[in-house]
């Protein structure tokens, strides 16, 4: 008896009741049953595998809905703000926002089959038309609408229909608002494959959210293929080790120079290739060091923007247990003021911006479109007081390297407290100086931005 107890002592040790059928746990939760006295002894606890047997016993065939939204109520001033433009309030300096609200609808079909989906609605304001909704929502759209399973070969998993991929995020390679590329949703086929330390996963699809990312697709930012690929190793627990890719192909051929005259700026409809390398290495609990590193091809640029780009940032990232009174985040990261990505001088979202929403304002406002190289500085400290209060401090200096382009810089700071498990609210203010010497005009510059804006921001933050 004590010879089999030792064998399910093992089975529930490495963890088998994650991967087994149902059919198979509930034979180990038997067995468990028969040899209590025996694993008693042997110092095995089954509590885990008894709480994966309720799970199965009641997530196949049920609906799984949830939500979260965010509340602002936002006071802006500023040179920015005072005309009227600033994207914390839509139109004036106050703004009454709720700018998150997502639903979340989930359904587990068979044991490895199952159906998720995401449904965003947008704030009551759109930069395009700052006066409709007035508290309405002006945008909805499906952020994830997909059926996953396991194929019945290789071992392979799969996600059929709308999903969002963030390779950075798996990586917790940023803290804010956002990858400096990636974290797109596209229309396609998820594939993903998993060996003992290693995990590839494979993206094929087409309207991806990745197009306005970029200065070189068309103005029908759907028309292109998208195939991406992570591949993950973690040979120690200490040690992370990563590639990934994004090829984006434009379905047509390039602009002409007279349609760039015509626009203003550069919309060009081909093809431009990303390619990362990352590693992470955990020196203690609590302390890690980890990093990203870029390089791009853009087919056939135009504007004096070289062929190739790049980015990369380095973090250092420790946690409060080491330091006891607060953690620390130290982010130096650099880039060509050509690279593509996910920043405000690429019209899509913002990196480093402080309420984690894409549409807030950041250093990256004022970040030119050129051949220059920019240098980013990014410091979070934030303080666990107890179960109810936190705190943080922010900071970001960004260095853009060009002549008629002030450098930008931000400082933020606020509280936190947790009303009960459903409901967080948060007390922040944020200050962006975009400097008072902006004159740069790079080819793809919409807007010129000086002077100094600030917010005094409430958030009320509902998790259901």
């Amino acid at each position: 008896r004590y010879e089999v107890a030792a064998m399910v002592a093992r089975a529930v040790a490495a963890g088998d009741a994650k991967h087994a059928s149902k059919k198979d746990v509930e034979l180990l939760k038997k067995l468990c049953v028969e040899f209590k006295d025996e694993l008693a002894a042997l110092g095995a606890k089954t509590d885990k595998l008894d709480k994966r047997v309720t799970k199965l016993e009641k997530g196949i065939g049920s609906w799984q809905i949830s939500g979260r939204f965010k509340f602002y109520a936002n006071f802006a001033n500023g040179d920015y703000a005072d005309a009227n433009k600033s994207a914390w309030v839509g139109t004036g300096n106050k703004g009454f926002n709720r700018d998150t609200a997502r639903m979340f609808f989930r359904r587990q079909i068979t044991e490895d089959t199952y159906f998720d989906s995401q449904f965003r609605l947008g704030s009551g304001w759109s930069t395009a038309n700052p006066d409709d909704g007035k508290g309405e929502g002006s945008t909805f759209s499906t952020r994830k609408f997909y059926v996953g399973t396991k194929l019945p070969f290789w071992g392979l998993e799969v996600k059929i229909g709308r999903s969002q991929f963030d390779w950075e995020g798996d990586y917790g390679l940023y803290a804010d608002e956002d990858a400096l590329i990636g974290d797109w949703r596209m229309d396609g086929f998820w594939f993903t494959k998993k060996w003992n330390k290693v995990k590839l996963d494979a993206v094929i699809g087409r309207n991806s959210s990745g197009g306005k990312r970029f200065y070189y697709e068309n103005q029908n930012k759907n028309d292109h293929m998208l195939y991406s690929l992570n591949l993950k190793w973690t040979p120690t627990d200490k040690l992370t080790l990563g590639g990934m890719a994004y090829w984006m192909a434009g379905d047509n051929g390039f602009w002409t120079d007279a349609t760039k005259e015509a626009d203003g700026f550069w919309t060009s409809h081909g093809s431009v290739h990303t390619y990362g390398v990352t590693a992470g290495y955990k020196f203690a609990d609590g302390i890690a060091l980890k990093g990203v590193y870029y390089w791009q091809k853009i087919m056939q640029p135009t504007n004096d923007l070289d062929e190739n780009q790049y980015a990369f940032k380095v973090i250092l990232d420790v946690k409060q247990n080491v330091l006891k009174f607060t953690d620390l985040w130290v982010e130096y990261a650099q880039m060509k003021n050509g690279f593509g990505g996910n920043n405000g001088a690429n019209n899509g979202v913002n990196c480093y911006s402080m309420g984690s929403f894409s549409t807030e304002p950041s250093v990256f406002y004022s970040r030119p479109v050129n051949n220059e190289v920019s240098k980013i500085w990014h410091i979070q400290l934030n303080q666990k007081w107890n179960k109810k209060w936190s705190t943080f401090l922010r900071g970001t200096f960004a260095n853009w390297s060009t002549d008629g382009q002030d450098n930008a810089k931000e400082y933020g700071l606020g509280v936190k407290y947790k009303l009960n498990p459903a409901i967080t609210f948060m007390l922040a203010y944020d200050v962006i100086d975009y400097g008072d010497n902006n004159t740069y005009a790079g080819a793809f510059s919409k807007k010129v931005m000086e002077g100094k804006d600030n917010v005094l921001m409430f958030q009320t933050d509902v998790k259901f």
